[in-house]
């Protein structure tokens, strides 16, 4: 049986989103990446599923609930990894 990864929308430009891929790192948390790119209108399933405001980073757990602020992210990560500290 696969487990199911997590998802991380972002785009490289974004400081947020850099902070979230710097707790991945330090977790070792397996992910999926999905690039958003803040250049053109975000598709509408980005919109409707995930972010309203079209903003990254976004993280879509597991079980499907969608965390949107990179603090809460990088703590949520933390959380999921007590031991990486």
């Amino acid at each position: 049986m696969t487990v199911p990864k997590i998802i991380i929308y972002n785009n490289i430009a974004c400081p947020y989103a850099n902070r979230v891929l710097i707790a991945l790192q330090e977790t070792k948390q397996e992910h999926e990446l999905a690039f958003i790119d803040l250049k053109t209108p975000r598709p509408e399933s980005y919109l409707k599923e995930i972010n309203p405001y079209g903003e990254v980073p976004a993280l879509k757990t597991a079980c499907g609930n969608v965390i949107l602020e990179s603090l809460v992210i990088a703590e949520y990560l933390a959380d999921l990894n007590p031991e990486a500290g």
